[in-house]
């Protein structure tokens, strides 16, 4: 059994070059195809040794242009800065100037001004750009010199919008040395001189101005004393006191607007002074 176990295995190293019969070494001989004995089987040579690494080839021509890549993610959004420093305040303006007088407002009452002047040696003055359905009353007072140039009889009349027309008007005065009057249908009279002496008249006139109304005037001579002739007076009572004036009048007309007030002293005589108007707000 033994021998033909091995004898299987002789034959299969030939075939397979086993060298082993039941687990021990055994030596094949093979015959070459003469019949003669083939020779052992040379001893396997060492792997040679490694060459050394070759020169680096030439480098290769550069490759084509790739694709453009995508578009990136938008960055998010920075912080925001930090707020600036409030700038310096700059200087106040100049004032403006003051501008013209408005109309009457809706409420408020009292006398306001609307003009003074100052005159010299004035046959006349006109208070334009008045409105007298919106005022409704004004108000001239007086503080001056009439100068007569030895007249006697010298007035001082108001005329409305210049109208030389339609009025009734009257004045009485009383001095130490006698009464005296005077009246007028071409405007409404204020007062007169007496006995052709200059003087000084401290007064004031009241005019109801509204159209649709009646338009009485009324005034007073609060003092009027002489300061001398300028060409003499005719009784020599050169410094005799007016105690005071009744005056009353009216203008017929009452359907036109009175926009203006004429002041007209009667020839030659002329004034030095003051003259203010005053609107009355109702």
């Amino acid at each position: 059994m033994r021998s033909k176990l091995c004898s299987v295995s002789i034959l299969s190293s030939l075939m397979f070059g086993l060298i082993a019969c039941n687990g021990k070494p055994v030596s094949v001989v093979n015959k070459g195809a003469d019949g003669g004995l083939q020779g052992a089987q040379g001893t396997s040579s060492l792997e040679g040794i490694q060459g050394p690494m070759g020169p680096q080839g030439p480098a290769g021509p550069a490759g084509a242009t790739g694709p453009q890549g995508q578009q990136g993610i938008p960055g998010n959004q920075g912080i925001p800065g930090v707020a600036g420093l409030p700038g310096i305040q700059g200087s106040t303006g100049l004032t403006g100037a003051q501008g013209p007088r408005g109309d009457k407002g809706d409420d408020g009452e009292g006398w306001t001004l609307v003009q003074s002047v100052e005159l010299t040696n004035a046959a006349n003055q006109t208070f334009n750009g008045l409105n007298g359905d919106r005022d409704g009353r004004y108000r001239i007072t007086l503080n001056g010199v009439v100068v007569t140039s030895g007249n006697d009889a010298r007035t001082l009349e108001f005329r409305m919008n210049g109208v030389a027309s339609g009025y009734r008007s009257n004045s009485l005065t009383w001095s130490p040395a006698g009464w005296f009057n005077a009246s007028s249908t071409t405007g409404l009279v204020f007062t007169r001189n007496g006995w052709a002496c200059d003087e000084h008249w401290i007064g004031e006139y009241f005019i109801h101005a509204r159209s649709g109304k009646p338009r009485s005037g009324n005034g007073i001579l609060h003092a009027g004393y002489r300061v001398g002739p300028s060409g003499g007076c005719s009784n020599g009572d050169n410094n005799a006191t007016h105690i005071g004036a009744m005056i009353g009048g009216a203008w017929e007309e009452n359907t036109t607007n009175i926009t203006s007030i004429v002041m007209v002293w009667s020839s030659p005589a002329v004034y030095t002074g003051n003259v203010s108007l005053y609107a009355y707000h109702e």
